[in-house]
């Protein structure tokens, strides 16, 4: 506790005391838990020792509390209860030294706390007068005093007083890389969500593509291959999707061949064919949209989804040996913007989109980014958009080695940022999968 330093003269005992009994009253509500177990435990102890003597009833309470001890549940309950406040002091701790309450002489409620696999999460509400943003500003300071890795405060999109606060003390993206958890599923339906990896939380990241499209961008090695997987095994075992693949380093792509409508390797000629013959089967789609007096394609329209992969997104929009790169970025400008109610998705991979690599046009028509490692802070802000890293979204800041590949920024659906570590289809498992969905959509 952090009492006010008192000149001479300068305040009455009247204050002093005002003082002490908030610093007591702080002091019990900090640890209104761990006093509130002390109180059952002393009132048991009281309440069986006057029913069965001092020696017979220590040994009931005794052998009562150590039989909740040994069960797992209750155990476990205690534990995290404790720990939970434990975490509560220790934030409280952490913000009256901090830059908030320097400026403001009051903290924010918190109204609840939840342990995560990184460390804990905090819903927390503003006082009056204050706001999410004043908060965020002290993160850095915050999480120095509270020794973690960093914090993160981000604000209620219905509610300006209410932020969520997200306290990182350790890496939770260490150890073995994570199977893709569909591996074993026969089919699958493209109209559903994807499984795509885990948040800083432990908690299952999702991606839903009917009428979004997906940009990922990172350095060689940093995953954007394993991420571009999944999406096409997830085309690739539903039988009404539609999958054309563009290939550009033609390794990691053939052997899903036989599941799509169209192949192109490293031929940008072949490649602009197939996005005529997708933008062909757009125009026909919106003429049946028209006679059925619909807006849009949907689950229920018997239409599926269309999905084009392209791997190596660069190699066809700065295809040096030809100059068909102008008409082939135009093509898929056409296919991106007006394909969202045609039911036609693009996900797209490339080192760093650039304007020289994606025009700005066309980079802002990809709602989904996914930004792996960078080498610099303006090329995650290439990817997930200008000033997110300065809001401490920074793929630049993610490890290169092998042990950091598959961690990234997901920007999605309208929210800040989410860091995840995407789930992992080796080279077997792949070619189990193509091979199963091959049998599925020729049966």
């Amino acid at each position: 506790m952090r009492f006010n330093e008192y000149s001479s003269g300068s305040t009455t005992t009247g204050e002093v005391a005002d003082e002490i009994r908030s610093a007591i009253f702080s002091l019990v509500g900090d640890f209104r838990l761990e006093l509130s177990i002390c109180a059952v435990l002393l009132g048991a102890f009281y309440v069986a020792t006057h029913a069965f003597g001092s020696l017979v009833g220590s040994i009931i309470v005794s052998l009562a509390v150590a039989y909740l001890i040994w069960l797992r549940p209750t155990r476990h309950l205690i534990m995290r209860r404790l720990r939970s406040a434990y975490f509560r002091r220790q934030f409280v701790v952490g913000l009256r030294h901090s830059d908030f309450h320097h400026r403001h002489l009051v903290l924010p409620e918190i109204l609840a706390l939840r342990l995560t696999k990184s460390g804990y999460r905090l819903r927390v509400r503003m006082p009056r007068g204050t706001t999410v943003d004043e908060l965020a500003e002290s993160s850095a300071v915050l999480a120095s005093n509270l020794c973690v890795a960093a914090v993160r405060v981000e604000q209620d999109r219905w509610d300006a007083s209410m932020a969520d606060v997200a306290v990182v003390r350790g890496n939770p993206f260490s150890g073995d890389t994570l199977p893709w958890p569909d591996i074993a599923t026969e089919k699958l339906d493209l109209w559903q969500p994807i499984p795509v990896g885990l948040d800083e939380d432990g908690e299952e990241v999702t991606i839903s593509l009917p009428e979004r499209n997906v940009l990922i961008g990172g350095l060689p090695g940093s995953g954007k291959s394993a991420a571009m997987a999944m999406f096409v095994a997830a085309a690739a075992a539903d039988p009404t999707a539609v999958l054309y693949l563009l290939d550009g380093k033609r390794v990691d792509l053939p052997m899903w061949k036989r599941c799509a409508e169209g192949y192109a390797a490293d031929d940008i000629h072949m490649a602009m064919q197939l996005l005529l013959d997708v933008r062909a089967e757009m125009e026909r789609r919106y003429a049946r949209l028209e006679t059925d007096g619909r807006w849009k394609v949907t689950a229920e329209s018997g239409l599926g989804l269309v999905l084009i992969v392209i791997d190596e997104l660069r190699f066809f929009t700065k295809n040096l040996k030809s100059g068909a790169s102008t008409d082939f970025i135009s093509l898929l400008e056409d296919i991106v913007a007006r394909g969202r109610a045609a039911g036609i998705v693009v996900v797209a991979a490339t080192q760093r989109p650039s304007v020289d690599v994606v025009p700005a046009r066309l980079r802002d028509l990809f709602a989904y980014r996914w930004a792996m490692a960078c080498s610099t802070r303006d090329s995650s802000d290439t990817i997930l958009g200008a000033g997110w890293a300065a809001e401490g979204y920074d793929a630049s800041e993610i490890g290169h080695g092998p042990s950091d590949a598959g961690i990234g920024y997901l920007l999605a659906d309208g929210r800040n940022p989410t860091k995840i570590r995407s789930y992992f289809i080796n080279q077997d498992a792949a070619h189990e999968l193509a091979d199963r969905a091959a049998w599925l959509r020729a049966r």
